[in-house]
């Protein structure tokens, strides 16, 4: 090994990498990184590197912008955000700033985890060691096993040994205890082009309020859910139209704030019963989820029941586009097409609802639908999406069975009952009542029976909606689903 190039760094420094784990509170590497930096004595630099190659939409951007942003705050003004390949940018820094230590927090995806490996390797070329300290996760994945020692394919026993599994309580990170370098001046010292130096922008005042992705607004949302929605949350968060939910996920998933603080705060939520358990079971089935997928990184893609690699999907692009610009003619998967392009968000009812259509109503792979989901969703966590799918299509562990089948009439009837939801993403239809959109209960065959007049120009005085272009009308279903439900039948029986 050559010796060090010191490029004008005369003090020790100790890394902290940054990656899916933007907060300051709660976070065992950035408290150890700050120790570490105190007892030698050196300088903490606090470390994001953005891959130009990661093709992120426009508001996933805009959301990873603005918690880094959030993030800086948080750090005085201390961090330093870098554009370059991860473990390559890492070991340049880390060999010119003569740090023998980089922190960061385990990644058990097989992307990331494959990013982690390359840069302890390249890292002991440089003298430099890569220290993993912490996660995502309440219980950090191949924590809870079976009694035979493997890892769980069904939820419902790994939920009981989940909740019955010490974790941690939040901890004080404590970054104050060491000095924090100076991101522009050790730029400059390191020999950083002012093309690799990126400075991360809160969001826009006018944008949607799910790419306000931050650890003050993660902290300021939690806070209000417990106030306002976690006594009703059991009911309400399947209702689309309501404001049920968190709105956590998206937090969640760029990790500015840590599941163990929510749990520690549902623990004396004694007022809401229901809504604490439920609310905990939520956050088991995204740690299942990441516990599965470590412990087979080859279901991020492959079906996990091992008959499906040979069901017979069709490859349809005209719709599949049909289902991705939400132009398929059943209102509720449409709206929630529209509201995932609009916000890179989707509620989770709605996702059901749309990964079902996909998949059992036109036939397409599961793989398609949570590829694009990964692309456009703010809160995109790869197990979760993956296994999410995998769920719906009925190819997963502990999925749906095969025979289930979202009518998204009746989906709409049961969680919009006055197509509230509908109305707000679907503009052109907010002249109809429910019963236009999706039928009556109990009477066969009344789904969408005036939609369907109204597109044959039978309803009565014509139908113009006066938010499109004269001659523009809202399209007919791309597919019976009676005929399609019938159809995704018989290919699982014959599978």
């Amino acid at each position: 090994m050559g010796e060090r190039q010191h490029s004008g760094a005369s003090e020790r420094t100790v890394i902290m990498w940054f990656r899916s784990d933007l907060r300051t509170a709660d976070h065992l590497a950035l408290g150890a990184a700050a120790q570490a930096a105190q007892q030698q004595g050196g300088k903490l630099l606090c470390l994001y590197v953005q891959n130009p190659a990661d093709d992120r939409g426009p508001l996933q951007a805009a959301a990873l912008s603005n918690a880094l942003f959030e993030l800086n705050q948080n750090l005085s003004g201390r961090l330093l955000v870098v554009a370059g390949d991860g473990p390559q940018m890492i070991t340049r820094l880390a060999e010119k700033s003569r740090a023998s230590e980089v922190y960061v927090s385990e990644d058990y995806t097989p992307a990331g985890g494959g990013e982690l490996s390359d840069a302890a390797q390249s890292l002991t070329k440089v003298g430099a060691a890569l220290l993993r300290c912490g996660d995502n996760y309440a219980v950090s994945p191949g924590s809870i096993l079976t009694g035979a020692g493997t890892h769980y394919r069904v939820f419902t026993p790994f939920k009981k040994r989940w909740l019955a599994h010490p974790w941690q309580r939040p901890v004080r990170s404590r970054p104050e205890i060491a000095l924090l370098a100076e991101p522009h001046r050790i730029a400059l010292a390191l020999g950083l082009k002012p093309s690799e130096i990126l400075h991360p922008e809160a969001a826009p005042a006018q944008s949607p309020a799910t790419v306000r992705v931050g650890e003050e607004s993660a902290r300021e949302s939690w806070e209000q859910f417990l106030a306002d929605r976690l006594l009703d949350y059991a009911e309400a968060r399947d209702l689309l139209a309501e404001e049920g939910t968190s709105r956590l996920s998206g937090q969640l998933a760029h990790g500015t704030i840590h599941p163990r603080t929510l749990l520690a705060d549902l623990a004396d939520a004694d007022e809401a019963p229901t809504g604490r358990d439920v609310y905990a079971t939520e956050l088991a089935w995204r740690e299942f989820y990441a516990d599965f997928l470590a412990a087979q990184p080859q279901s991020g893609w492959q079906d996990v029941n091992p008959i499906f690699p040979h069901y017979p999907w069709d490859e349809d692009p005209e719709l599949f586009a049909a289902w991705r610009e939400g132009r398929t003619g059943f209102p509720v998967v449409d709206a929630a097409m529209r509201q995932l392009a609009q916000t890179g968000w989707m509620h989770n009812r709605a996702r059901m609802i749309v990964a079902s259509f996909l998949t059992k109503d036109l036939h397409q792979p599961w793989q398609l639908g949570a590829e694009y989901f990964l692309s456009q969703l703010v809160d995109a966590d790869f197990a979760s999406n993956q296994h999410g799918w995998q769920w719906t299509a009925g190819t997963g562990t502990d999925a749906s069975p095969y025979f289930r089948i979202f009518n998204p009439y009746t989906q709409s009837r049961k969680f919009d009952p006055s197509a509230r939801y509908i109305h707000r993403w679907l503009p052109e239809l907010r002249s109809l009542f429910p019963q236009d959109l999706f039928g009556d209960e109990g009477v066969p065959g009344s789904a969408g029976r005036q939609l369907k007049r109204i597109h044959y120009g039978l309803a009565e005085g014509g139908f113009q909606p006066s938010e499109l272009p004269e001659g523009v009308y809202y399209p007919e279903p791309i597919v019976d689903h009676s005929e399609a439900r019938a159809e995704s039948l018989r290919r699982y029986r014959a599978r």
